[in-house]
């Protein structure tokens, strides 16, 4: 899932998502342009990404983030941060966060479909 925020027909912010089996979801990008941060623009896009998780049964949020001042943007907004892989993608230390958005997973995630 993908939603984006246009100015004047620009495209200045987006996030995406990565649906994921069990009813997580994994939040691949959160970018805003430079001139439109500090605006809530990145707050609105994280509220309705969860609102969409939210309907398509979805439980749980996670990302990664290279980027130390990211970790305290995400903890304002729910988020933990749950571990570090050390010395990952071109040697920097890539934080693991997460945020459940529900006490227990959708019991739909757990029906057989026939």
């Amino acid at each position: 899932m993908i939603l984006g925020c246009f100015s004047d027909s620009q495209l200045i912010a987006f996030i995406a998502l990565k649906k994921e089996d069990g009813g997580a979801a994994f939040i691949e990008w959160l970018a805003v342009t430079k001139t439109y941060r500090g605006k809530g623009i990145g707050l609105a896009l994280l509220q309705e990404a969860e609102k969409w998780a939210l309907k398509h049964f979805i439980h749980y949020l996670h990302l990664y983030t290279e980027m130390p001042n990211n970790i305290t943007y995400y903890k304002k907004r729910g988020f933990k941060l749950v571990g570090t892989h050390k010395n990952s993608w071109f040697g920097e230390d890539e934080n693991i966060m997460s945020k459940s958005l529900r006490d227990k997973p959708f019991e739909e995630i757990f029906e057989i479909k026939k």
